[in-house]
């Protein structure tokens, strides 16, 4: 399994917290076709099809694969899904 960049890992930390992929965008700043290119590159590199199959149950506590950083609570202020 390829390694993520730091900004893949950014993108999969805002994902484990169940952010969509504008709410991702606004976050980090980016366009939301950078987010879906880097969503694309994430679920290659670890060889899923779908983001289900990627997300923790953040109730759960689990951590990221990769850097063992928690990712129950949000790290950023993210405003409400309308």
């Amino acid at each position: 399994m390829s390694h993520l960049t730091p900004r893949e890992e950014e993108v999969w930390h805002l994902m484990m917290q169940r952010l969509t992929n504008h709410e991702i965008s606004h976050v980090l700043g980016i366009g939301v076709r950078t987010v879906e290119h880097h969503v694309a590159q994430i679920m290659a590199k670890l060889g899923v099809t779908n983001r289900r199959q990627i997300a923790p149950v953040v109730a759960h506590g689990e951590c990221c694969p990769h850097c063992g950083q928690h990712v129950s609570r949000p790290r950023f202020p993210v405003a409400p899904r309308i």
